[in-house]
């Protein structure tokens, strides 16, 4: 299994899906969302932080903001709040995900309760024009306990990889 190519193309399709459902859906269905879509896409950016550079990392995030413009020209507010999200919290992803020690499960989880805050905070400002606390507490939530589930479902595999990647070296 290339881990490299595997893991970028879910992550386009896991921000163009929670683009276009908005889209189509509104605000109501952000924290739903949230909780599964976002919650996979903090922790596949975690599996990126092992697999891939920041450039390579940047241009998927850029990729799938472009897609999902060009399915639907009427994503285009939730397009662009999505990618300045997600290019913000990525950054404080990336940067809490290399502060933190631990396990791989710690270190997703601590930089996801962050990047989740940030992303939760800045997308609907973006996309919708208002700040709701209501939608902000339960976005960031859901972002928090879904991307936990993901952890533990990807737990194995990123040992396993983890591990591959240490032999190598």
């Amino acid at each position: 299994m290339n881990i490299s190519i595997l893991v970028p193309f879910f992550y386009v399709l896991v921000i163009v899906t929670a683009n276009l459902s908005t889209t189509y859906f509104g605000l109501w269905v952000t924290p739903l969302n949230a909780f599964v879509l976002i919650g996979a896409e903090l922790v596949l950016r975690d599996v990126m932080h092992e697999s891939l550079s920041k450039i390579r990392m940047l241009s998927i995030v850029v990729l799938a903001g472009i897609i999902s413009f060009l399915i639907n020209a009427d994503s285009k507010n939730i397009a662009i709040a999505s990618f300045v999200a997600i290019v913000v919290s990525c950054f404080v992803d990336y940067y809490v995900y290399h502060k933190t020690k631990g396990t791989w499960i710690k270190r997703s989880n601590t930089s996801n309760f962050f990047s989740g805050f940030t992303d939760s905070l800045i997308f609907p400002l973006i996309a919708f024009g208002v700040f709701n606390p209501y939608v902000f507490v339960l976005q960031w939530l859901a972002k928090f306990v879904g991307g936990f589930i993901w952890t533990l479902l990807l737990n194995n595999l990123m040992s396993k990889f983890l591990r591959d990647k240490k032999e190598q070296v």
